[in-house]
């Protein structure tokens, strides 16, 4: 639970700190792809652009979508479960449905909607939370058909209390538990889908720093002005050991392995 505790606190010191450094930068061509120094820590762009107000703007960002798509994602997944739990209908037709949904590639449903109306931020939440709410849907079901067993649950609907009270004070709070570990994991998925769906081109819009755009920009520079694809890379790597450091905390806290060791 320590390392889970820590991992969280490092992550948000780390998108208070890029909230602090952000910025779009300011076009200087006589400056364009400097190496890094005192007055540019990481550089500069193809614009003169500094490089690290553009990455913090960008890690930011893609924090704050990975959230969104996090939440989004388990609130639908939640809902197709909620729904399964009070007017339960053939597992067939759930793993049916969840099979549906689990088939719509994210990024092809990305270049979809860009195609049609252009890139967006709600609209790539929406993408995102869409390709991992199955996921939830499937993890949530399988929890409640193991807690449709129990005799608390049973007692509970057969003295007559609402399905909708039981699923929010016996069901919801276990199906939870059970959710957080693949929360993480969904969420250090979004940060690099969305940074690949950028780097297409079809993420959020250009006007906004991302650091799937920075790797895009840096194609052709990456020889001369290696910079640019080194410290975007970096950040990633930070996030994502921060993020596994999480789930190996949330792991060790679980009292499923306690019990086991």
């Amino acid at each position: 639970m320590r390392k889970l505790i820590a991992a969280i606190a490092l992550i948000s010191c780390v998108f208070l700190l890029a909230l602090v450094l952000a910025g779009a930068g300011d076009i200087d061509m006589q400056m364009r792809l400097q190496p890094p120094s005192a007055e540019h820590p990481m550089g500069t762009d193809s614009f003169g652009r500094d490089l690290m107000e553009r990455l913090s703007a960008g890690l930011a960002v893609s924090i704050m979508i990975a959230a969104a798509a996090t939440v989004a994602s388990l609130l639908l997944g939640l809902c197709l479960s909620y729904a399964f739990f009070i007017r339960p209908f053939s597992s067939p037709l759930f793993t049916t449905l969840l099979l549906s949904l689990k088939s719509i590639p994210t990024i092809l449903l990305a270049l979809f909607l860009n195609a049609l109306t252009g890139p967006g931020l709600l609209k790539l939440v929406a993408v995102l939370a869409i390709g991992h709410a199955a996921d939830i849907a499937q993890t949530a079901y399988s929890r409640i058909i193991v807690l449709r067993g129990e005799d608390y649950v049973a007692a509970a609907i057969g003295i007559g209390e609402r399905r909708s009270l039981v699923f929010l004070r016996h069901v919801l709070p276990e199906v939870l538990r059970s959710l957080l570990y693949q929360a993480i994991s969904i969420f250090s998925s979004s940060i690099l889908t969305e940074a690949s769906l950028s780097f297409l081109g079809c993420g959020i819009p250009v006007t906004l720093p991302s650091i799937g755009g920075i790797f895009a920009e840096s194609r052709t520079v990456m020889s001369s002005a290696p910079w640019m694809v080194a410290f975007p890379a970096m950040a990633l790597l930070l996030i994502g050991i921060l993020l596994e450091i999480a789930a190996s905390g949330l792991s060790e806290s679980d009292p499923a392995s306690e019990r086991a060791g």
